[in-house]
């Protein structure tokens, strides 16, 4: 995915939570043209595995885990959740605690290397 810009109707949602470099998370939100709304990390998640070098991440068993468990998948090196007006929140809910599960992900996986 591109990185939104001013006027390409996306939103840059700014979340109260942390990652491990004590930046707030955030997503970004667009509506559809069927009514419902894209949200996506913008690649973010897909930035860090790159980062700590584990580009075929995607398979690793638990981050399958992670991703069928809130029900995120992947597209485009991105995470991407569709959803309907009357699911949006839980589908905002899902992209956070996906990328709050990510992001504990690779800080375990930089600590179990750094042993």
């Amino acid at each position: 995915m591109k990185k939104p810009r001013k006027g390409s109707g996306w939103t840059q949602i700014t979340t109260p939570y942390l990652d491990r470099h004590n930046d707030y998370l955030q997503t970004y939100v667009r509506a559809d043209k069927d009514g419902g709304w894209t949200i996506t990390d913008d690649g973010s998640a897909a930035e860090e595995m790159a980062m700590l070098g584990r580009l075929n991440a995607w398979d690793d068993p638990q981050v399958v885990d992670i991703l069928d468990w809130w029900k995120v998948p992947i597209e485009h090196g991105a995470l991407v959740k569709r959803v309907t007006y009357d699911d949006y929140y839980l589908g905002v809910h899902s992209m956070i605690q996906t990328m709050r599960a990510l992001d504990c992900f690779v800080k375990a996986q930089l600590l179990g290397n750094s042993e």
